[in-house]
C-alpha cells in the first residue's frame, strides 16, 4: 500500500495533509479525493478556484481536482431542497403557518 497526502490550495494559503492515508492504488486515492472536493463544495456557500490535490509519497502530484467542478452538483441539490421546503430570498426555510380555526 502507498501513502497519499490531500493538500488544499487556496488563494491565500496552502493547506497540508501532515499524516496522508493508504490507498492500494492511485485510482483508489483519486476517488477519494473526488468524494472529498465535492462535500468540500456542498459546504462551500461560493464559488471556489481552490484546488484539492493528491500527492504521493515522492512529492509528485498526482491529481488535482478544482472545487468549482462540483458548483452544478452543489447548484442542483439546492434546487432539490427548495422543491421540498420553501425558502426565502435568504435562503431560509420558512415553515407553515397553521391556522388556528
Amino acid at each position: 500500500m502507498a501513502r497519499y497526502y490531500f493538500r488544499l490550495d487556496t488563494k491565500e494559503v496552502e493547506v497540508a495533509d501532515e499524516d496522508g492515508s493508504e490507498f492500494c492504488t492511485a485510482d483508489e486515492a483519486i476517488k477519494h479525493a473526488i468524494i472529498v472536493a465535492s462535500e468540500l463544495a456542498r459546504n462551500n456557500n461560493t464559488v471556489s478556484d481552490d484546488l484539492l490535490c493528491v500527492v504521493g509519497e515522492d512529492g509528485n502530484m498526482v491529481f488535482a481536482v478544482a472545487l468549482s467542478d462540483f458548483q452544478d452538483e452543489v447548484k442542483l441539490l439546492r434546487l432539490a431542497r427548495c422543491a421540498t421546503a420553501p425558502i426565502d430570498h435568504r435562503g431560509t426555510t420558512i415553515n407553515k403557518v397553521t391556522s388556528m380555526a
